[in-house]
């Protein structure tokens, strides 16, 4: 089943998002990550998936893919729901992910709220980055995210999920970028 899973990974995403599979494994081994999704009963073949990450009072959505024969029938946003449901709790009130521009408008038909922030990612096999949009939902009891609570996910994301060291200038701009926005808290949007 894992290899048929990274098949479906490394065929739906760009090179330099794709975390090394050695890393991944380890991650799901040491219960820092979790993958859920849909098999096809017929073909054995996953229909799709999402892979989390858990960080201190927050859960990470790394990765959510739809096999392409699945596509157009709703099973990516029901994975997104279910995954919502299961792990966006009181105790880790912030369920973060990171979207391409061209994702934005779907992140957002699921009640995620893109923070304003200019917001970089890590290349993971080179020295670059790439443009996204910082996107979270949070857990009904909370109506304001303070830009600490940013930060700290931010950095520890930077650090153990991509693996780059505090002395790295990609971590440094983006805690920069982070650090010197104007704004210390940011209202939740209303999500109904």
């Amino acid at each position: 089943m894992f290899r048929s899973w990274s098949h479906l990974y490394r065929s739906r995403f760009p090179y330099q998002e794709l975390a090394p599979l050695t890393s991944i494994e380890s991650s799901l081994l040491s219960n820092n990550s979790v993958i859920h999704g849909l098999v096809d009963n017929r073909s054995k073949q996953w229909a799709g998936f999402t892979l989390l990450e858990f960080y201190s009072s927050s859960t990470l959505l790394a990765y959510l893919a739809t096999n392409p024969d699945f596509e157009n029938q709703g099973l990516a946003r029901k994975l997104v729901n279910a995954q919502l449901e299961k792990y966006l709790t009181e105790k880790s009130p912030y369920f973060w992910l990171e979207a391409n521009p061209k994702l934005w408008s779907f992140y957002k038909k699921l009640g995620f709220q893109r923070l304003p922030i200019p917001y970089v990612i890590p290349e993971f096999y080179g020295a670059g980055t790439e443009f996204m949009g910082l996107f979270v939902k949070t857990h009904v009891s909370v109506t304001k995210i303070p830009k600490t609570v940013i930060h700290s996910f931010v950095s520890d994301l930077l650090l153990s999920g991509y693996g780059i060291k505090d002395s790295d200038v990609r971590y440094k701009q983006q805690m920069k970028t982070i650090q010197d926005y104007p704004q210390t808290e940011f209202d939740v949007e209303n999500r109904d």
